[in-house]
């Protein structure tokens, strides 16, 4: 018991330590797990945390390693904290950050992919997955994410937007339309939409209300 004490406080001061001392939480988190290989503990299987638990642990370090500009050993600590249920969304977050900073595109759309799988609940993941998809010219793709965005949030106006760059590419002009006025309607405006807006009613001859959307 006071073995599982003590090494409880390692981990709460290396949580702690994290951004004001990266260097000394680093040490304490290795402490922590050095005392499991340590002889006198021989037969305490129990001291080795819960995955759940480690992969808490795992978050702490990424954050020590952040905070010391190592992306490297930041990018290894976050894949291991990925399954924490208190820190995982955000280690997602910061995987697809890193990636898209040192172009890895592929890891990039594959954490994307992961976040988007796993956390319903925000809608960043799947903005951040249709414009991936958008680069790539899946437009089928796009559509199905835009459409299922949509219906978690019906208030999101980056979905209405983006679906609106989509019918767009498909030269469908007049469904684009609908969903850029949608997205204005939302609370926003979007200048690449007044351009692509100016666009859509060049290619339907309607040349007076284009040049009110350059004008805006």
């Amino acid at each position: 018991t006071v073995a599982k004490g003590a090494r409880a406080n390692l981990i709460n001061a290396g949580g702690m330590l994290a951004t004001s001392d990266p260097d000394l939480s680093i040490m304490y988190i290795n402490y922590f797990y050095d005392c499991a290989k340590n002889s006198i503990f021989t037969g305490l299987t129990d001291l080795m945390p819960a995955d759940s638990v480690q992969a808490d642990i795992n978050y702490y370090l990424a954050t020590a390693y952040k905070t010391k500009g190592d992306d490297v050993k930041t990018m290894e600590a976050l894949e291991k904290s990925l399954t924490s249920k208190q820190y995982g969304k955000y280690a997602c977050g910061e995987l697809i950050i890193l990636c898209d900073k040192h172009g890895k595109k592929d890891l990039k759309e594959k954490y994307t992919q992961y976040g988007y799988d796993n956390y319903p609940e925000l809608s960043q993941y799947g903005q951040w997955l249709v414009v991936d998809k958008i680069e790539k010219q899946d437009w089928e793709g796009a559509l199905k994410i835009c459409e299922e965005l949509i219906t978690r949030f019906p208030d999101d106006k980056f979905a209405y937007y983006n679906k609106g760059r989509v019918m767009f590419e498909q030269k469908k002009y007049d469904e684009a339309f609908k969903y850029w006025d949608k997205a204005e309607d939302l609370g926003t405006t979007f200048m690449d939409g007044k351009y692509s807006k100016a666009s859509c009613y060049e290619n339907l001859g309607e040349n007076s209300t284009r040049r009110k959307d350059y004008s805006q």
